[in-house]
């Protein structure tokens, strides 16, 4: 289909009736950023900063921020679509009053950050150049799966954020809604994917972070800072390895050997309790045997969780020897109300 070319350029500011408030930033990329354009696991070279999804950002944070001021999600919805539009009521769709756009892209090239080694003519793993494999790993598609590597959007790299809101009380829902959402986000979201894995970080000039007073307010939880870096790629990594150590550490979190044995946190052998599945072989058996039997203290930090166990089943096992096996893939839900959500 042949397109059709506009007799002139869109304006790169919205034109609104009454566009009360507007204020501006400069955002900063200071860790690399993976994903965030059209095609998984890959920023989009023409446009890698998206007002949409900056948009998305703050609704996100905004939702997080006023969850306790309205405890019936029904009146949570009504007050955000008010400000950011949608279909909160009967009545049809509400417009938003907020309006973002982004001017002065600056950034590289995406490029590809994972090599591959081979051991007898075959992959063997991603080498992702000294950046953490635990936070990356979903984008290691190796050559052999047809897959093409991921690709990186690395700092430097900035752009100019516009925020411009309408009607008589502008001001007020910016110092109420938008500007809070903004620091929030800020000082703990980021751009494209993995955003919880610290990927996509920014850093706004002329913006307070979140202080730790914020956060004991809002959340009841103390921020304690340890280490200072300088190098904010540098403070990620290390906090990387602190996470994974943590979660999945040889020793720490799992039993040693290479490769690593069985995890000493309860999650594992509570879902083979509960679905009564767990591996039986000559060689080696996964019975559950953890003392927290049926808890999942890894909930507190974030659900759903996906649980893939190496020893599961495949698409060919036959129903009649699975239960010989570790289940299959599960997902850990919240429950509200007594109902699964």
């Amino acid at each position: 289909m042949r397109l059709r070319h506009p007799p002139e350029p869109a304006p790169t500011i919205p034109q609104t009736s009454r566009q009360s408030f507007t204020e501006s930033f400069n955002v900063e990329l200071i860790t690399p950023l993976y994903g965030g354009g059209i095609k998984a696991g890959h920023p989009d070279i023409e446009l890698p900063f998206r007002a949409a999804a900056i948009r998305g950002q703050l609704r996100f944070w905004w939702r997080l921020l006023n969850r306790d001021s309205y405890p019936d999600s029904t009146d949570l919805f009504r007050k955000e679509s008010s400000i950011f539009g949608g279909m909160a009521n009967n009545s049809g769709a509400t417009a938003s009053r907020v309006f973002i756009w982004v001017t002065d892209i600056r950034a590289n090239e995406p490029k590809t950050c994972a090599t591959y080694e081979t051991k007898d003519g075959k992959p063997k793993g991603p080498n992702w150049n000294k950046l953490p494999g635990y936070a990356l790993f979903p984008g290691q598609g190796q050559p052999k799966e047809g897959k093409a590597p991921a690709k990186i959007l690395f700092p430097p790299a900035s752009f100019r954020l516009h925020v411009a809101i309408n009607g008589d009380d502008a001001q007020v829902v910016w110092d109420a809604d938008i500007l809070p959402a903004l620091r929030w986000w800020a000082s703990f979201g980021g751009l494209g994917a993995r955003t919880r894995r610290g990927l996509g970080s920014i850093r706004i000039s002329n913006l307070h972070a979140v202080t730790q007073e914020d956060i004991l307010k809002k959340t009841g939880f103390i921020m304690v800072p340890r280490t200072e870096l300088s190098d904010p790629q540098a403070a990620w990594v290390q906090a990387i390895d602190k996470l994974s150590r943590f979660r999945q550490g040889a020793g720490t979190a799992r039993r040693g050997g290479n490769p690593p044995g069985r995890s000493y946190w309860p999650e594992p052998d509570s879902i083979r309790d509960i679905t009564g599945c767990h591996l039986r072989t000559a060689g080696k058996t996964h019975t559950p045997v953890h003392l927290a039997i049926q808890s999942f203290p890894r909930a507190a930090f974030g659900l759903p969780i996906i649980t893939q166990f190496k020893d599961g089943p495949r698409p060919t096992t036959p129903p009649a020897g699975r239960t010989s096996l570790d289940p299959g893939q599960t997902i850990l839900y919240p429950e509200v109300s007594g109902r699964c959500q």
